[in-house]
């Protein structure tokens, strides 16, 4: 496969679209053609700055518009992307799914491709390249990876997940943090979008408490600004003012983080998280760091933090609730002596790992890189 056009479509939300990046990246390396993506509003953030990348085309899903103007907009200007998508002519399309789906190949069917690479149990007269669905306990990076196959490119493994913060916005929540001190950064991030991954108050305060009392970190705590009661992705402006009245003699600082790249930047800045499962958990991963991650009805199998030394802990009855604060801190300490001295060219000096606040008092489960 020399000199195609290709365009990957990558439809789904935060966590899917960053788990390709590794698929793409193959792609961009094997191909004299370029890679290109389309993708929704809300997801595209994670595409800015990616070298592997051609052009990104960005539509709206109608579920994400405010109102019925905005949502009449977002239709035409869907119907001026088909025409610009079809103008260009693609050798090949990539349907970046465990699963092809009817929106999916809607989108590709207008693109007029020669070739429609995908994974399905079912076959389609316009899927010229229909791929055998996965094995089930594969991580979603690994299943994502194997469509390289169907445009004859042969790869051992998905290497890391492609993320690129912007320099400028970096630099700016650096000083936003005043890390004057140099101290252990650790990102807390409150937010989640399913009500079972939703951990507590009490439990985030806690947390809090003890990495206080019992460590020298700083903490930085991280939240989507909103209403609980928002459709597209709730938000936590209250439980996050909650935390730190509830911490107000602590060493935290409170970043809101309005838009994927703030959180991108953010995590750039720090050495550690904490999250539920969900897209921030992918954007820590993507940005080098230890994850302890907090698990509900999802399969940590196929959504655990891709390359990157990281604590899984799944709460009785899928429900994250039911994890304590001190299995959560004792798997955040687990982790540490594996953070590097440098994090990257960009990024603060990291603090050295020593001494008792970094031993670990209790083993849990956790799976390296």
């Amino acid at each position: 496969m020399k000199n195609k056009k290709i365009l990957v479509i990558c439809r789904d939300n935060i966590g899917d679209s960053l788990l390709a990046t590794p698929l793409i990246k193959q792609l961009s390396r094997s191909n004299e053609g370029r890679i290109d993506i389309l993708t929704n509003s809300y997801a595209s953030p994670i595409f800015d700055g990616n070298p592997y990348i051609g052009k990104v085309w960005i539509y709206s899903k109608t579920k994400h518009c405010q109102n019925r103007f905005s949502a009449l907009k977002s239709l035409w200007d869907r119907a001026r992307l088909c025409l610009a998508l079809n103008r260009e002519k693609y050798d090949c399309v990539v349907i970046a799914k465990s699963l092809w789906d009817k929106h999916s190949l809607k989108w590709a069917k207008i693109i007029r491709a020669k070739e429609i690479v995908a994974f399905g149990n079912d076959r389609h007269p316009r899927i010229t390249r229909l791929l055998p669905v996965q094995d089930s306990k594969l991580h979603v990076a690994e299943v994502f990876f194997n469509l390289a196959k169907g445009v004859y490119v042969d790869a051992m493994e998905p290497e890391e997940l492609d993320i690129y913060p912007k320099t400028e916005l970096v630099d700016h929540y650096r000083r936003v943090i005043n890390n004057k001190d140099n101290q252990m950064l650790i990102a807390i991030q409150i937010s989640s979008r399913k009500q079972c991954q939703r951990w507590p108050l009490e439990s985030f305060i806690s947390l809090v408490k003890k990495i206080a009392d019992r460590t020298s970190f700083r903490i930085v705590l991280l939240w989507s600004p909103g209403e609980e009661s928002s459709l597209t992705h709730p938000g936590d402006n209250i439980k996050a003012e909650m935390i730190t009245s509830a911490c107000k003699d602590i060493n935290l600082t409170p970043v809101y983080t309005d838009s994927l790249e703030d959180l991108k930047a953010v995590l750039a800045n720090c050495h550690a998280m904490v999250s539920s499962d969900g897209g921030a958990v992918h954007i820590g991963a993507a940005t080098g760091l230890p994850v302890v991650a907090m698990y509900g009805n999802s399969d940590p199998a196929n959504w655990h933090p891709w390359k990157v030394p990281h604590c899984i802990l799944q709460g009785i009855d899928n429900n994250v609730s039911n994890i304590t604060s001190e299995q959560v801190f004792k798997s955040l300490i687990s982790l540490l002596p594996a953070i590097p001295e440098q994090k990257n060219d960009n990024s603060p000096e990291r603090q050295s790992l020593s001494g008792p606040d970094f031993m670990a008092t209790e083993k849990f489960q956790r799976s390296g890189v």
